[in-house]
């Protein structure tokens, strides 16, 4: 699978064709004990976003095995986190309804969401001392509140990340201390009225604090623990 890693990205696809058509869930299995292949799709997914196959392999074949996704995002740099959770994201927003099968599949996938981000949840603080630094650490944090807010948009998967561990208090840790210091002193999270591009990090960071209220407002949802 080195062609996964070729320049040319004709045989990046043709590669990423052979391979989606090959797995099943036995060659799944070998996949956990082989990651550097799960890892190269990612990279390919990376480099070449126009091509589908790399894309599909994610979204149809690693997504479908909780397994797989724990054992190689330990593995993953930060910005191949970014690329697996946005793939995560548009499974969850597509038009394709979450089946049984995929919901079970879901929660798994939930509970390393939610234990990554509240282990990880601080690292976005980093940007009030280095503003002007894209801290891929950071991004990948921001991605998983991303994935989160997602999930608890699914009444299927509300009713486990409500109830989670340490989730709500984290959240709401998280905004106080970025409510704080955007008062106290001139930072990234500090309010602006100024237009901020798309996909820069400034707007990235306001996002940050919106979709922690949003997160917030669903675990709230019809939960009068976590409402009081």
């Amino acid at each position: 699978m080195s062609c996964l890693n070729h320049p040319d990205k004709k045989i990046v696809a043709y590669c990423s064709m052979i391979l989606f058509t090959s797995l099943n869930p036995e060659r799944m299995k070998d996949l956990e004990e082989n990651l550097n292949i799960a890892i190269n799709v990612i990279e390919a997914h990376q480099k070449h976003p126009e091509s589908e196959w790399p894309f599909l392999i994610i979204a149809d074949h690693f997504l479908k095995s909780p397994e797989l996704v724990e054992a190689m995002y330990s593995k993953l740099s930060d910005q191949e986190r970014v690329t697996l959770l946005d793939i995560m994201i548009a499974r969850l927003v597509g038009d394709e309804q979450l089946t049984k099968d995929d919901i079970s599949i879901f929660l798994r996938h939930a509970e390393l969401i939610a234990n990554s981000f509240v282990d990880q949840c601080r690292n976005v603080l980093k940007l009030i001392s280095e503003p002007h630094t894209e801290d891929k650490e950071a991004l990948a944090t921001i991605r998983l509140l991303d994935v989160l807010c997602e999930m608890t948009s699914h009444t299927e998967l509300l009713g486990y990340l409500q109830v989670f561990p340490g989730l709500m208090e984290r959240v709401i840790d998280v905004l106080r201390v970025i409510h704080v210091v955007g008062k106290d002193t001139t930072n990234i999270f500090s309010p602006s009225d100024s237009l901020k591009a798309e996909g820069d990090i400034e707007h990235m960071t306001e996002g940050f604090k919106s979709h922690l209220i949003r997160l917030i407002g669903n675990l709230c949802y019809k939960n009068k623990e976590n409402q009081d």
